[in-house]
């Protein structure tokens, strides 16, 4: 649009704009004005009628008082003489008054004259208030009768509305005693109330149907403002309304004005614009045509040596002089540029040179971390694998000591080339998440389970909180989700000397197919000084030298945690006080299944309505336990002591409401849960109630010796809801004692997995490396599967081919024939029949390697040293489902 267009489009908008600002004066401003103008000029004048109307009374009351305060009327009152009746009152007293009535009352209220007058007729009125014989008791001067004080109001008679006035009858020197009254009344007829108009210069007129009130009513009309008032009678009823018009001559007179003054300012400013357009296109529009010409010329690259030369002084002229000067440096930088450009070129080719030069390191990089990875996690894998299988044979303490030392020093060595390793991909930019379908409530009871007994070594608390909302299934990448929450507790856990540790997961938002959930890490540790917060996340940092040398560390952890909840879509935080504790807290997003059940324990209908005792001295314990008894479906009681467990349960029994079973910590001051056992099983009363032992530190023996004192279960903590319901339905309805004669009885974690029976699976393990082979074979073993082991991936596919197997652990370099072969041939002569689970299981840990592994037809990944958890979780990922519904037929 050129700079013309633009002043009359300017100029139209203009208008446009005092037109609307115009109208909105008018409408919202001025006429409003004047119609409040006319409301108070109509509330003026009916305040003028009124004045009006009560100097009518006044006067009533006058001549009132004039007959009142008269000796003979003194006297008649008493005397009741016909004479003074035959003497005053002629047929012309009323019409002299000017009065409609006249009533005379002595002191008792009786009538003792009454006379009426129509002034208009000129005639004798019948009117109601003249054949009283006396006084209502519910008129409202009876009360008048006896005092000096004169009154005057309207009432309403069968002739219409009259004004009536009081006063006292008095000996003529307005002396006394009160005699009575004399009243005296007039109609107010239409005549009456044009005089009463006349008056208060007003048009005013009577009017019905208006009722009682304080406040004037206003109505606008066209050409009127009528206002109304209602006036009561002397009962304080409402008995007539006035009506006052006014003519609306302001609002009339202002719209008037507001026209010419809208013609004469439109007629001003299209002679402004007119006169503005002439000199804009003198001085502006055309000058500038000629400078945006010479600019277009100038831009094809056609003259750039002619010039404007412009004479003028004012900013036009000084803008052509400074755009030729413009002009002519112009030209002199595009003789630089031309050789700038010719040198970027050649910058150009060097710098790709130098960025394949780069790649080429980071492939060699990547290459040389897999390949280091690899070769240090084989051996890893034996050293750790056979420490295990150490561990769990007959040692002594020494020998125990020692192979504990060689697996947690192989497991901190892991740690740091898993970090190193995700560090690593996070400075190349492809650490990547693997989404899968997961359940987020396993996963917090699979990290549970693995830091439970570093935690309970130390003497900490480690509570887990779920939130009961959480969906049961979501699509997310449980290993990076068990890796954040294995890091972050880990911390706690390393940091706290004395307290808890707790892990809480909570639904903040819930959408048709996403949620987003906060997780947080709590404990009671040293602390972090408030300096030192904003540096946490950044990689190779501690909070101090110091810090770095007591607990050690690379101090990448929390660097890579970052990232990983970065790609999750959250975010992390830290709250930290030195001395009391941190909260370590992270949200993230998961898409959730459509067909997934949102909540996983239902409460089972054997134990719904159960009592159940829970004793603990820990507060946050009593919560925890109280709200998953609560989805349990049983009635939960809490005591933080023995000594008041004891004395409930002595109370419920003496009430005949014995508790069903009691949930009894085993660390508690004074008396320990084992103590607090013996107490209850010695006391017949309370023999009845189960007792449930949950200990935050198993011990060789243990089970025996609390089976001995009269436990019916012994759970290590953190006790997940499966398990705490399990437990409550077999410990309250019976363990089937036959399926185990030889064992104790007593409900322990291995009788928990082993409800209902693990049916014996077969797996195929395809390991060209005997020290795998051994460490892969005594691990499955020990979660009781069946395992077929293959040298390589010709022997796996000769031995798949025999049938059988329920999954397939998979090596991925062997020789013969690797693992992607074998992957291949397996799937290519599985052609649409029931497709066999193939695992691999590999010392590559690179993502591109699980792509791959995906990519030949593999449907899971693990990757060495075997991390005895991660190998359970990925076994029931593949080969739960049917113990899955066997589970939850068991639970009701």
């Amino acid at each position: 649009m050129t700079i013309r267009a633009k002043v009359l489009a300017l100029s139209a908008l203009l208008f446009l704009v005092l037109g609307g600002v115009e109208l909105y004066v008018d409408q919202f401003i001025l006429q409003p004005s004047f119609a409040e103008l006319e409301r108070e000029d109509a509330r003026t004048a009916i305040r003028r009628v009124n004045y009006a109307l009560e100097l009518r009374l006044k006067s009533l009351g006058v001549s009132a008082a004039g007959w009142g305060n008269w000796t003979e009327t003194y006297a008649f009152v008493q005397d009741h003489d016909p004479a003074f009746i035959t003497t005053n009152m002629t047929p012309t007293t009323l019409k002299q008054l000017d009065v409609s009535l006249m009533l005379i009352l002595d002191a008792t209220g009786k009538v003792v004259l009454s006379e009426a007058f129509d002034l208009n007729a000129n005639r004798p009125l019948d009117v109601d208030l003249r054949h009283l014989k006396e006084l209502p008791p519910t008129f409202p001067w009876r009360a008048n009768l006896r005092e000096f004080r004169p009154i005057h109001g309207l009432i309403q008679t069968d002739q219409g509305v009259m004004m009536i006035a009081g006063s006292p009858v008095l000996d003529g020197n307005e002396g006394g005693p009160v005699r009575g009254m004399v009243i005296l009344g007039r109609l107010l007829s239409p005549a009456e109330v044009g005089e009463i108009g006349s008056q208060a210069q007003a048009a005013v007129s009577m009017v019905a149907g208006e009722g009682a009130g304080d406040t004037d009513r206003v109505v606008e009309l066209g050409t009127t403002t009528e206002v109304y008032r209602s006036f009561p009678d002397i009962y304080g009823h409402p008995v007539m309304a006035l009506r006052v018009d006014i003519p609306r001559q302001i609002t009339q007179s202002g719209r008037a004005a507001v026209a010419y003054a809208t013609i004469y300012l439109i007629g001003s400013a299209i002679a402004v614009v007119a006169l503005l357009i002439v000199i804009l296109n003198r001085l502006i529009v055309k000058p500038l045509g000629r400078m945006t010409n010479h600019a277009v010329l100038i831009g094809e690259d056609k003259d750039l040596n002619a010039r404007l030369d412009f004479k003028g002084r004012d900013e036009i002229g000084v803008l052509a002089r400074e755009f030729d000067r413009m002009v002519e440096r112009v030209s002199v930088s595009r003789a630089k540029l031309i050789e700038h450009v010719t040198q970027l070129e050649a910058a150009a080719l060097e710098t790709v040179r130098a960025k394949d030069a780069a790649e080429s390191a980071n492939r060699a990089k990547s290459e040389f971390l897999a390949n280091m990875s690899h070769e240090i996690r084989t051996p890893m894998n034996g050293v750790l694998g056979m420490t295990e299988l150490l561990l769990d044979s007959n040692l002594d303490a020494q020998q125990r000591d020692h192979a504990e030392t060689i697996r947690d020093s192989g497991t901190a060595l892991l740690t740091v080339i898993n970090d190193i390793l995700d560090f690593s991909k996070v400075e190349a930019g492809k650490l990547e998440l693997e989404l899968r379908e997961m359940d987020l409530r396993e996963t917090f009871a699979d990290v549970a389970r693995l830091l439970a007994i570093q935690a309970h070594a130390k003497g900490l608390e480690l509570v887990v909180e779920i939130d009961e909302t959480l969906p049961l299934r979501v699509t997310g990448d449980a290993g990076r989700v068990r890796q954040i929450l294995l890091n972050l507790a880990g911390n706690a856990i390393k940091f706290t000397l004395t307290g808890e540790v707790t892990l809480a997961i909570t639904v903040l938002e819930q959408g048709a197919d996403s949620i987003r959930v906060r997780c947080d890490v709590r404990d009671t540790g040293i602390g972090i000084p408030a300096n030192r917060l904003p540096l946490l996340f950044a990689p190779f940092m501690q909070v101090d030298s110091s810090t770095t040398r007591r607990f050690g560390g690379t101090g990448l952890g929390l660097s890579i945690v970052k990232r990983l909840v970065e790609l999750m879509g959250g975010q992390t935080g830290v709250e930290s006080q030195e001395r009391v504790g941190s909260r370590f807290w992270f949200t993230a997003c998961f898409a959730t299944l459509p067909y997934a059940p949102l909540i996983g324990n239902r409460a089972p209908a054997s134990i719904k309505g159960k009592r159940v005792l829970v004793v603990d001295d820990n507060f946050t314990n009593r919560k925890i336990l109280m709200a998953q008894l609560e989805l349990c479906g049983v009635q939960g009681m809490a005591a933080s002591s023995a000594y008041d467990a004891l004395e409930i349960l002595r109370e419920a029994s003496v009430m005949g409401r014995s508790y069903d079973a009691a949930l009894i910590d085993h660390l508690m001051p004074g008396c320990d849960g084992a103590e607090l056992g013996r107490l209850i099983v010695q006391e017949k009363n309370l023999s009845s109630t189960r007792l449930i032992l949950l200990t935050s530190s198993g011990q060789r023996g243990g089970d025996q010796m609390f089976q001995d004192i009269g436990f019916s279960a012994y759970l290590l903590k953190p006790v997940t809801q499966g398990d705490l319901t399990e437990c409550l339905v077999l410990a309250l309805t019976g363990l089937d004692k036959s399926s185990n004669q030889d064992g104790p009885t007593i409900i322990t974690e291995p009788v928990l997995r082993a409800l209902p029976p693990r049916l014996k699976r077969r797996i195929l393990l395809a390991e060209d490396n005997l020290v795998n082979q051994k460490v892969a074979v005594r691990l499955l073993e020990k979660m009781d599967y069946a395992v077929e082991v293959a040298p390589d991936g010709r022997a796996a596919v000769t031995a798949w081919r025999r049938g059988g197997f329920d999954l397939i652990l998979m090596d991925c370099q062997m020789p013969e024939m690797d693992g992607f072969e074998a992957t291949a041939a397996i799937r290519s002569e599985e052609a649409g029949s029931r497709r066999t689970p193939i695992v691999a299981l590999t010392a590559n840990a690179m993502k591109t390697d699980a792509d791959l592994c995906r990519a030949a037809g593999m449907d899971g990944f693990i990757s060495k040293p075997i991390d005895r958890a991660k190998l359970a979780a990925c076994l029931a990922e593949f080969l739960g489902k049917a113990e899955c519904e066997v589970a939850t037929a068991f639970m009701g």
